[in-house]
């Protein structure tokens, strides 16, 4: 079983988020698919939310969703209001998005992370790679950075807590996981993502239609390129 399973969504909660800004999270310690796709839903541009003459932009989270709102065209209150009144109107949207193969290079070599990993999962480091390129993930939300998409549906096996000590340049287009979520990092900059490998596809350009190759409801599988020591 992955971190992807449903499970019950908890109740709402809803933070200000600076002057003009609100964080509804529903989430719990685990990933719920159909919580994540009513957010989605939220988000569409047929929802309720992108009608509002007020609302200036809604960012899609993990278990979450920002709602960033003019705070000269609506109350606080009402805001909030509305907000809560979407979440609990809303229902599973299921984006049929694309289906992504990514190859990789899988690298398990003494001093790389993919090593440390096995080691402390007490797997081999081939049956990392296997549960690894295995899996059928989702993409939950893309964030934090250009281009970066959060992928869901890691095994519980592969379930591993982030650096405590950020990498100081994590590479281009890493295949990486971190905590109960997997990903591939768009550009060189640091990161606390424990790194597996790496791939050729580019997931973020600013010459292509759109940069993001990635979208919520998106599928992603990865192959095995090669494997080296």
């Amino acid at each position: 079983m992955t971190h992807a399973t449903a499970m019950p969504a908890r109740k709402p909660r809803i933070s200000p988020a600076g002057a003009c800004a609100l964080l509804l999270d529903v989430g719990g310690h685990r990933f719920c698919l159909p919580t994540q796709q009513r957010l989605w839903a939220m988000v569409a541009p047929d929802s309720p939310l992108r009608a509002q003459r007020w609302m200036k932009e809604c960012v899609l989270g993990v278990n979450n969703l920002l709602l960033i709102y003019d705070p000269l065209a609506v109350e606080h209150t009402e805001a909030q209001a509305l907000l809560l009144q979407c979440w609990e109107a809303s229902h599973p949207r299921e984006e049929a998005g694309n289906t992504h193969e990514v190859p990789v290079d899988y690298d398990l070599s003494d001093a790389g992370d993919l090593a440390a990993i096995a080691s402390n999962t007490g797997l081999s480091r081939q049956e990392v790679v296997q549960l690894h390129s295995g899996a059928q993930y989702r993409v939950a939300c893309v964030g934090s950075m250009p281009g970066f998409a959060y992928l869901v549906g890691l095994p519980d096996a592969l379930s591993t807590p982030r650096r405590a000590s950020p990498r100081p340049s994590m590479p281009k287009g890493g295949v990486i996981i971190g905590g109960t979520q997997a990903g591939i990092w768009p550009y060189t900059a640091p990161s606390g993502w424990h790194l597996l490998g790496s791939t050729e596809v580019n997931v973020f350009d600013l010459q292509r239609s759109p940069p993001c190759l990635f979208a919520p409801g998106d599928r992603v599988i990865f192959k095995i390129r090669e494997v080296s020591a």
